[in-house]
């Protein structure tokens, strides 16, 4: 939290004054529609990415994963990874069942 500091010229006094500062969050959803969405689900859901928050929702063959950050470079980090996750996941996925 800033602070701000402002005198009184009337009275010759200082005055101390919070600042406050709202942080900005950035988030991104993906939906994924997939035959496996419910294996990538439990495969990801405690997956964690630093300085984010992930949200997992899973109904019927739709994943969604959201992730909020309070930077865009936090947010890509966290998006890139789990981008790469599913991707990773599904492919291994494909390659058992064609097995």
């Amino acid at each position: 939290m800033s602070i701000m500091w402002r005198k009184d010229f009337l009275q010759g006094t200082g005055h101390h004054l919070e600042e406050t500062q709202i942080p900005m969050m950035h988030s991104i959803r993906f939906t994924i529609t997939s035959p496996h969405s419910s294996i990538l689900f439990h495969a990801l859901r405690h997956e964690e990415a630093p300085h984010s928050r992930i949200r997992f929702f899973h109904e019927g063959d739709t994943l969604t994963i959201e992730c909020e950050a309070d930077t865009i470079a936090h947010l890509r980090a966290a998006a890139n990874s789990f981008m790469q996750w599913v991707a990773m996941a599904e492919h291994l996925i494909e390659e058992l069942e064609s097995k």
